[in-house]
């Protein structure tokens, strides 16, 4: 099989890069899919991207980044940067680093040069796209002036219009050509493009040359060409991550988990999924209503501003009837975004206050208002719509907020079962034709409900009405026992879902996992549940965790998940948000050495990596347990599980969990361990044995408890 290339994405929030080993995914300013600078690279087995800088020694041309079966190029990823050595015959080499300035929207290659025959050439070559549709590159206008090539489409989003694409040099670009095809005969000759546009230059190589590209002021580009002014810049961008990172630092038994844990799998949840939004097999732009709540929940240990900010971000993308957008696009002025039936997004919003508040302290948050959407319900023949949705001038507490997403999923109703109505899907989103009713939704709403009525602000006739009608949904839900582990729900007819009768889908992990997670389960019967789960999902011999056994094969008809084929994604492979669900509930229910070797199997650099044929130092989103691909890697990068792994690892296997702003420390460690140590913002946890020791970052004057298994320290 061909290889597959690795990635690493580097952005400041607005403007992004995806590197890789060949060089360049893309480029992107402001929306990776409404606004990319070069064409996306879709393809993973893709050894070649939009971007080239080549190097011609006299004897031939030769790429600065890596090609299949490389020998002579080493990549080098790091949060923040990524680096290509090259040597070439007779003792040359070319060292590139590429980074996106925290503080400039652009990127930066730093080239640095050794022992190049004299009369060496750098030749760089970038395809154009500056609009959402590649056809519409065609409307690329561009110029050069001042030793320096500008961009600009008449067909990129109004958020970025006033900002041309800008590339320069150390020294000046002279040469240069804007079409394509006299750029791949190194032509030089200052035509415009005649078929696709470009930005080629020929640069004459120095000890250390600066190529800068981007939408900033041109003199912020222009400055950043000065090598030590790049290299000061570098500096800072390293420094930036790091500081956000190095705020969790963790030395266990297990060196697996380290390097995951130290700075990778932080850097992924931040840079990739909240501020970049793109990797090579995903260039959404977008916000998800669900997703993005997540991540900046789940990175609150980190930097909790960042739950804020997305909790009033989605308020405002929500429609005075209490639905949401499943997802919108920013970056025009217009609440664009589809609004759909999809069941279970409106509600990680008050799961998302209920987080925040609990693990911050910060309850001011409730009274923050925001304004509505507004637009036409959808009609009772409608399943979704993408639309411009106008601004409601209806404004009203962020609390209010979440207490109309939790009242329309009561208006919505129950089911003959008394289970919760699963829409056009529920977190499941290949579940669209189910039609049914939705056990993981009930215990959804449940986890999230009983939760919500402890926050402070409310009457008492609204938190009594949200109790009674959790109640009776607790009743039905634990009503859809099964025997040995709880259904998945009802189809539209009757028929059971996830249940021992069915020969598909006959056991679903996400229906046990929040059985644990909303407390109303029995909880005897949880606990055999989420066992049942780890003993039939968990494949040992592939080191996979099915999302549910068997996939659907076409004698059930659920939805569009089956156009995944069985064993891949959704449909029977390991999804690994639900796998760390079950790893989490796994833990809630003290069966840590089962959780503990489930983790295990979820850690990248534990995997053949011939099989896994992805990243070993980041999530996969998926991995299949399809005949022939067992334990082969799906998308990686662009997946929600990276910030549930850092939270169920510091919470639950670590035991760090926040409460009104203050660190409690309760760690349950596998038998095989003898101790671990872990630095959270300047507190250190030492736990040896029995013993835990805290020091560090505690307030002064306040007390540190010191019993065996807690302390609480401030952070």
């Amino acid at each position: 099989m061909p290889p597959r290339v690795w990635q690493n994405l580097l952005t400041n929030g607005r403007f992004g890069f995806l590197a890789t080993d060949c060089g360049s995914g893309n480029m992107w300013f402001l929306n990776a899919r409404e606004n990319p600078i070069s064409p996306w690279l879709c393809q993973p087995y893709d050894c070649s991207g939009p971007e080239r800088l080549l190097l011609w020694d006299g004897s031939g041309l030769r790429s600065a980044f890596a090609a299949p079966a490389d020998s002579v190029c080493r990549v080098t990823y790091r949060p923040g940067a990524a680096v290509w050595e090259t040597k070439y015959p007779g003792g040359a080499s070319l060292r590139t680093t590429a980074f996106v300035p925290t503080d400039a929207d652009a990127r930066v290659l730093l080239i640095e040069c050794d022992a190049l025959p004299p009369g060496s050439e750098l030749h760089w070559q970038l395809d154009l796209q500056l609009a959402a549709s590649r056809a519409d590159a065609r409307c690329c206008r561009t110029a050069q002036g001042g030793g320096f090539l500008a961009a600009e489409n008449v067909r990129c989003i109004a958020d970025a219009a006033a900002r041309p694409f800008l590339a320069m040099a150390t020294g000046q670009i002279t040469q240069y050509t804007f079409d394509r095809a006299s750029a791949l005969a190194l032509d030089y000759n200052g035509n415009e493009a005649a078929g696709e546009p470009v930005f080629a230059a020929k640069l004459t190589p120095q000890q250390k040359l600066v190529l800068v590209c981007g939408c900033d002021a041109p003199e912020t580009l222009l400055a950043l060409t000065d090598p030590a002014a790049a290299e000061a810049a570098l500096g800072r961008t390293l420094a930036y991550w790091n500081g956000i990172l190095s705020r969790f630092a963790l030395r266990s038994p297990e060196p697996a988990l380290d390097r995951l844990m130290n700075g990778w799998v932080g850097y992924q949840a931040l840079a990739c999924r909240l501020m970049g939004r793109c990797s090579v097999y995903q260039s959404g732009g977008a916000y998800g209503f669900r997703d993005q709540l997540q991540d900046a929940v789940n990175l609150i240990l980190l930097e909790p501003s960042l739950a804020r900010e997305q909790i009033l971000r989605c308020c405002t993308r929500q429609y005075e009837e209490g639905d949401v957008q499943h997802w919108w696009h920013e970056g025009d002025g217009v609440p664009r975004g589809v609004r759909t039936r999809c069941s279970d997004d409106l509600l990680w919003l008050p799961w998302a206050l209920c987080e925040y508040v609990e693990k911050t302290g910060d309850a001011a948050l409730c009274d923050a208002e925001t304004p509505y959407l507004r637009s036409l319900p959808l009609e009772e023949n409608e399943t979704d719509r993408y639309e411009a949705a106008e601004t409601s001038p209806l404004r009203e507490s962020v609390l209010r907020h979440c207490r109309r997403a939790l009242e329309r999923v009561m208006e919505r109703g129950v089911g003959p079962h008394g289970l919760l109505r699963i829409g056009s899907g529920d977190w499941n989103d290949g579940f669209s034709t189910v039609g049914g009713e939705s056990t993981w939704l009930s215990w959804f709403f449940l986890w999230t409900a009983d939760r919500f009525t402890a926050l402070p602000g409310q009457r008492d006739e609204d938190t009594a009405a949200l109790r009674a009608f959790s109640d009776r949904l607790a009743e039905a839900a634990n009503g859809a026992w099964d025997g040995a582990w709880y259904l998945r729900g009802w189809y539209a007819d009757g028929t059971p879902l996830g249940g021992h009768e069915n020969t598909e889908c006959r056991i679903d992990s996400v229906a046990q996992s929040f059985a644990v997670l909303s407390g109303r389960a029995d909880p005897e019967r949880a606990r055999k549940a989420i066992s049942a789960a780890a003993e039939q999902l968990y494949d040992r011999e592939n080191g996979l965790i099915q999302l549910f056994t068997p996939p659907f094969a076409g004698k059930e008809h659920p939805g569009y998940i089956e156009s995944y084929g069985p064993g891949f994604r959704e449909n029977g492979g390991q999804y690994t948000h639900g796998a760390l669900w079950l790893v989490l509930a796994l833990l809630k229910t003290e069966q840590t050495e089962t959780a503990w070797e489930l983790l295990r199997a979820i850690l990248p650099s534990e995997k053949e990596i011939s099989v896994y044929r992805a990243e070993p130092f980041v999530l996969a989103a998926d991995v299949y347990a399809a005949a022939g691909h067992e334990g082969e890697a799906g998308w990686s990068w662009y997946t929600g599980a990276a910030g549930w792994m850092l939270r169920i690892v510091t919470e639950e296997l670590l035991g760090l969990r926040l409460h009104d702003g203050t660190l409690e420390v309760q760690p349950r460690m596998p038998s095989q361990w003898s101790g671990f140590s872990v630095t959270v913002s300047g507190t250190k946890v030492e736990v040896s044995g029995g013993n835990v020791r805290v020091s560090g970052a505690a307030a002064p004057g306040k007390p540190v408890k010191t019993q065996p298994t807690v302390n609480v320290c401030n952070i």
